[in-house]
């Protein structure tokens, strides 16, 4: 697992194509469950795969089969998902789920607060800049705003899609941890 440092100066939480969430939409945008504000991992999940076209299995590759935002080490009792303001999951039919799109393959895990830095910044590509640097699957890439601290941690989705974002709860119904899952591994 790789990963850095996540900081939520309120305790609110938004999963997002960084670009997607960038500026206006992220206090719209961002998770109604919310944490203790502090520093929290951000870890990936990463699968190795075999090409199915070398005959000798030789060749493997590395995908993001998901994102975990770590908020207490504690075990998870029960599982639901992350919602927005307005959403509400007993809506939703078999199979469907809220989530937010990746047409980049890459999401991240921050707080509104860093977008409002990101809106004032005085390069508008900087985001962009940073995710050139994500140089494998496995990597991360931090944002971190000079004058707040702020940050967001960027990652590779491991494609394009339409991810949802779950939150893990204890037996105490704290919240354990939020992940965001790239259908990686799926059953078959």
């Amino acid at each position: 697992m790789a990963g850095a440092a996540l900081r939520l100066p309120t305790g609110r939480v938004l999963a997002c194509e960084p670009w997607t969430g960038f500026p206006d939409g992220a206090h719209r945008d961002a998770f109604i469950q919310r944490v203790q504000p502090g520093v929290y991992p951000v870890e990936l999940v990463v699968a190795t795969f075999s090409d199915p076209v070398d005959p000798r299995g030789d060749t493997t590759f590395d995908e993001v089969a998901a994102a975990r935002l770590l908020i207490r080490p504690e075990p998870v009792a029960a599982w639901r998902l992350a919602l927005r303001e307005g959403q509400d999951d007993a809506e939703l039919a078999d199979g469907e789920l809220y989530g937010y799109p990746v047409d980049g393959a890459t999401g991240s895990f921050g707080s509104p607060e860093v977008f409002d830095g990101l809106k004032n910044a005085e390069d508008p590509d900087i985001v962009m800049d940073i995710v050139t640097g994500l140089e494998a699957p496995d990597k991360v890439a931090v944002y971190t705003d000079e004058l707040t601290g702020d940050n967001l941690v960027i990652f590779s989705s491991g494609g394009d899609g339409y991810y949802g974002t779950w939150i893990g709860y204890t037996a105490g119904g704290e919240v354990a941890c939020f992940v965001t899952d790239f259908l990686t591994l799926t059953a078959k």
